[in-house]
Order: C-alpha cells, then structure tokens, then sequence
C-alpha cells in the first residue's frame, strides 16, 4: 500500500517523502542530520513570520535535529522569472551559454553564492527540470549521501511522468535546522502540484532531495467553533535556559468561579511542534481545541528539541530527562502558577484553573516516561499536588530496541517484500542495535556507530529504564488509546501486552478504533499517496473528556 510506506517513513524517518538517495525510512543513514556532536552552537529561537507546513527532518527521537521554524522567503512566480532573469544578467551570459536554456541555467547556479540555500535549491529544481543531474549531485556532501546522476535521472523520471508539462514555481521556503537548512519547492505541473525539498548542511552541501505531492493544508475539526474558546501564549520554562513557546487553550464561556482540569499534551517520539503537526494533521491541536469545547483547558508547547541545538557537554550527556521530562516538569509547573494567578487575582480573566485535576496525554515515548515525570515533579515541587491522571496515546510495551526493529521491518514490509535498499537500511541498524545493546557501550562510544547518531548517554539511560515495571506501579488512573490500524505501535502486537500488564490494576481502562491510524485520526483511502486533511474525530475527544470527568467523580465521592 503506497500511502502507508510513505506515511509510516514520515514516523519512522520523519520524511514524508521518497527520498532520492535510496536509503528512503532510513534515519541511521545520517539523510538529514548529524550527530549532536557535530551541532554548532544553538541560534536563538525567534518566530517565524509566516507558517509554513513542511515535513521536517526529526528522527525517532528527535534529539539530533533541534530546529525553529524560519521563514527565508515565499517567491510567487512572477518574482521567481524575475530572479531568473536577474540571475543571468549577473553572469553576463554570452551568446555561446545561451543556445541553451540548461547552460544558462547552469552559468546562473554557479553564481548563486553557497550560503543562499533558497535561491540555491531554486535553481536546482531548475536543473533538474532540465536534466542537468551531473551538476546536482556534485553538490552532495559525499560523507552523508553518495548518489550517481544516472541514480537521480532514474528517481526524477519516475515521477516527472505522472506530473505533466512544468508550469511554474508557485513559492519556495524554507525551515531552519541547526545543523542546516530544508528548502521547499512547490511547483505546478499540468496534472498536479508537487513539491521537491533540498536538504543543506551547515557546510552548504546537500545531504538529501526528496520529492512528495504537494502538502496539503490544516482543516479546524467540524466539531470545534472557534467563537466558544479562547488561546493564549505561555511560556514553557520562562527564566530557564530553553524557553518554550506554549498556548493555553480554554473554553471561552465559561463560570468565573468553576474550576478547570487542565490537560498536559506532550509529544511523540521527533523534534514535533506544539501541535504535533505531521503535514495537513495537527492532533495536538485537535485534542486541545475538542477539549476546551468540553469544558477542559489545556496547554501544549514546543518540544525542546524542535527549537534548540545541543551544545558543548550536552552532546555527550543528552537523555530523555533532556528531551521530554524536563519540559514536561515545567509544564506542569505553568498549570500550577496559573492556577494561583487566579486565586490571587492577578490573572484578569479570573480563569480557575484546577490543579489538583492536572492530566498528562502522551503518546509513545512520553507516555512510557510517565513516571520518570510524576517523579522528577515530586522530587522538584514536593508540595505541591501530583499529576492526577494520565492518557496513554499507543504506547509501545516492547523495549525500545526491539520497537525500532519492528517498525523498520513493517514499513519495508507493506508492500510484501524488502528491496535490496530496504535491506542495506535493515542491515546498518541491526548493526547500531548490537552496539547500542552490547555491554560494551559506553560514554566513549561513538554516536555515529549508534541509532539515529544518538549519544551512548541516551541509551544507556533508556536501557536501564523498566518503562512496563514503572508503569505498572503507577498510582496515578491510566487511560490507553490505540487505533487498531496502527502500523508504527502496531495494535494486534502491543494492545494485548498492555492488557497482560495491567491485568490486575483496577485504576486502568482500555478503547481501541477499528478506522484510525497511529495520530488517531481515520485512515486514508488505500490508493492514496499524498496525505489529506484528517482530524482526530469526536468520539476520541469525548472519550478523553468523559473519562477526565469521570476520574474528578471518583475523587470526590
């Protein structure tokens, strides 16, 4: 099933794309990133000035590619003409270059300087319209990807065939890494727009193209009006050293005086946004949005590693405490303080926030590192009340390791068979696992030899971690989500094993839905392969809501 290859390498490599270098879903082939101790020092995050939707390079983890969101440029394509135009009056083309449009085109790259990564990228998906594959992949850092022209014609034909004659370049953009830059063309063609994406090194060499549909856009859920809730901005650890961007989502016509239970939304496993945005999907946003229609607000942030680099020790000492449970600390921290803003009325709008009704919604990683958060919380806020409940989005029971294997082995395997590219990516991480499990590894072991160019700090911390013990012995109620046509947390294997686990445990419950994928959102027709516009639907949202109330009802009985 195409759509299901291309969705599950957006999970797994964060790329939800084909990728030209043969080495498609594969992060451990370095395609977009590298390794934290190689991050230069972190830039200073900033807003962007535009919202661009474009995948982003994140990993499983997410650790190796911190990042914020800039907006370098959106060029209309009367403006890309004219850039073109002024581009080849720059060189001074003479007579002999412009018999042909390729060696114009060719002449003007040449002058493009290699820090201008926008016009750069512009200029090569001319290149390539125009069949000048040589001249690209001399562009290619040799040390990340190695790819022939005669690979890049093959890869570049296959899908020119199904777009139609070139029309135009409708805007360009691009999203800021720390180690780099992703610039995003989207063109049109007679029979659909596309989009190619570049990937830049911070040495202003590309590690990786890849070619997608043309992205589709964000729809508010049917069930959401926007005139009933009202968002603010929040700082996520202000005073801190890794500020956050956050939003408080709350229903607008609410009682002065009731209180409200508040839910935490943390994030997967990558370098996600605060609205977890995979495309045109945005659950966090879905979540937080049907929750405050319900009488719940929320707050949702910015993951660390979506914003900052690693740096100096960092990069040799990163953790999940780093990546996810710090963060989620203060979180819950903000919920606190602006629960007492309301009581001492410094808060204006008197909104109630109730802390001792705090819920943390986590998916996957974050919701395996649960009880490292409530700890971490109790141990730097032990006074104040704990987390009250917790819902567990698809959270993985095999260790960490072995769900990495499996998921690699169920994208390759979707269509029935694993190509001999597929097979060289199953090798090399097969080889990252043996080290990462051997008792050998150590502080001295090179990340690069290492899944996803991870530390070896990251997973011996995960290695003597029992995420299915802690979570057992929770104290805390526990809501399990899964859609039973998950293939990242495949449902028919891991469902069942939480269900053992939590056996004897009075305090935990259970919901699958046959129609929905890993996102919780409806799984799209089978044929399909570019992403559309999907919302977490209603029934999941009342679901949370309910059993959020229903959790408040058994406390005060």
């Amino acid at each position: 099933m195409k759509f299901s290859r291309i969705r599950l390498a957006r999970v797994i490599a964060a790329l939800s794309v084909v990728c030209i270098c043969g080495e498609c879903c594969c992060i451990s082939q370095k395609l977009f990133a590298q390794s934290p101790a190689q991050n230069q020092a972190p830039r200073t995050p900033e807003r962007s000035t535009l919202s661009v939707t474009i995948a982003t390079a994140q990993g499983v983890t997410g650790a190796t590619i911190p990042v914020r969101n800039w907006v370098l440029a959106t060029t209309a394509n009367a403006q890309n003409e004219s850039a073109q135009a002024t581009a080849r009056q720059r060189v001074n083309i003479s007579p002999l270059y412009a018999r042909t449009e390729a060696a114009a085109a060719n002449a003007a790259f040449a002058q493009i300087p290699k820090e201008n990564h926008l016009e750069r990228a512009q200029a090569m998906f001319t290149l390539l319209r125009l069949t000048e594959y040589e001249t690209i992949t001399r562009e290619f850092d040799t040390t990340v990807v190695k790819i022939t022209p005669l690979q890049l014609a093959k890869q570049w034909r296959k899908r020119e065939e199904s777009l139609g004659a070139y029309k135009r370049i409708v805007a360009t953009s691009a999203e800021q890494f720390a180690t780099g830059d992703l610039v995003t063309v989207e063109a049109e063609f007679a029979l659909m727009p596309f989009d190619v994406k570049f990937s830049f090194t911070d040495k202003h060499l590309l590690n990786g193209i890849a070619f997608s549909g043309a992205t589709a856009k964000y729809r508010l859920p049917q069930y959401v009006r926007m005139d009933s809730i009202e968002e603010r901005s929040v700082t996520i650890g202000a005073g801190s050293a890794y500020p956050l961007d956050g939003v408080l989502t709350l229903p607008k016509n609410r009682s002065t005086t009731a209180t409200l239970p508040i839910a935490i939304l943390l994030h997967g496993a990558g370098a996600e946004d605060k609205d977890r945005t995979s495309g045109p999907l945005k659950p966090s946003k879905d979540l937080a949005l049907g929750l405050a229609m319900r009488g719940i607000a929320s707050i949702r942030y910015d993951k660390r590693t979506k914003r900052y680099a690693l740096q100096g020790a960092e990069a040799t000492t990163f953790t999940v405490r780093e990546e996810v449970i710090d963060d989620a600390v203060a979180a819950l921290e903000t919920a606190r303080m602006l629960a007492a803003e309301a009581l001492s009325g410094v808060n204006q709008s008197k909104t109630m926030i109730d802390d001792k009704n705090i819920v943390m919604i986590a998916p996957n990683l974050a919701a395996t590192l649960l009880p490292r958060i409530y700890e971490r919380d109790a141990e730097k806020n032990p006074r104040q009340p704990r987390i009250k409940s917790a819902v567990l989005l698809a959270p993985n029971a095999q260790s960490w390791m072995e769900s990495l294997r499996t998921r690699f082995k169920r994208a390759f395997m979707l269509d029935g068979n694993m190509n001999a590219d597929e097979q060289r990516v199953m090798a090399t991480l097969e080889k990252e696992i043996k080290i990462a499990t051997s008792d050998t590894l150590s502080s001295k072991t090179l990340p690069n030899t290492l899944p996803f160019n991870l530390p070896a700090s990251f997973w011996l911390d995960l290695r003597s971690y029992n995420h299915t013990k802690a979570l057992q012995n929770a104290l805390f109620p526990m809501l399990i989500l899964h859609g039973e046509r998950d293939n990242y947390m495949s449902f028919e294997e891991e469902f069942p094993k939480w269900k053992s686990i939590f056996s004897a445990k009075k305090n935990v419950e259970w919901k699958s839905y046959p129609k929905l994928v890993n996102l919780l959102v409806p799984q799209p027709a089978e044929k399909e392969t570019v992403e559309r516009p999907a919302n977490i639907p209603q029934e999941v949202v009342r679901d949370i809501a309910d059993w959020i109330r229903k959790q408040d009802h058994l406390q005060q009985k």
